[in-house]
């Protein structure tokens, strides 16, 4: 099982120059794009405000490395309107991380994953960062 943990990038501000109700277009949308590159068996969860949390089951880590750049190049090409007709663009910043034998269990992995994810937000956002078992981060 691979996971990816997925923050929207300056989600605060979406809210702040463009109201909530375009914030849950955002959300909506990302919902959308999200789900629509993962198979049927993988499943996707709100995680917190804009975080999302992807189970990616029988994933090796490059695979699931390969589905959140999918997602978030697409993510980062999609144009929405606001309330009030303004463009709205966003980003995603991603980490990955797979349960191994060495993963000491799910609370483990999350954490990999939350490092990628953070190192992702240090490296300038929208990117995917991997983290393998050995707990260094790497840019997909």
């Amino acid at each position: 099982m691979t996971i990816a943990l997925l923050d929207l990038d300056h989600f605060h501000g979406v809210n702040a120059n463009f109201g909530w109700p375009t914030g849950d277009r955002v959300l909506r949308q990302f919902a959308n794009i999200a789900t629509s590159h993962i198979r049927q068996v993988d499943w996707l969860a709100c995680y917190g405000g804009e975080e999302f949390c992807l189970v990616m089951t029988e994933t090796d880590l490059q695979l699931g490395c390969e589905v959140a750049e999918r997602i978030r190049r697409q993510v980062e090409s999609c144009r929405i309107s606001s309330i009030d007709g303004r463009t709205v663009s966003f980003t995603v910043s991603i980490g990955v991380a797979r349960l191994t034998a060495n993963v000491d269990g799910v609370v483990n992995l999350v954490e990999l994953a939350s490092n990628g994810l953070q190192e992702a937000k240090r490296a300038g956002r929208n990117r995917v960062v991997s983290v393998g078992e050995d707990g260094k981060p790497q840019v997909a």
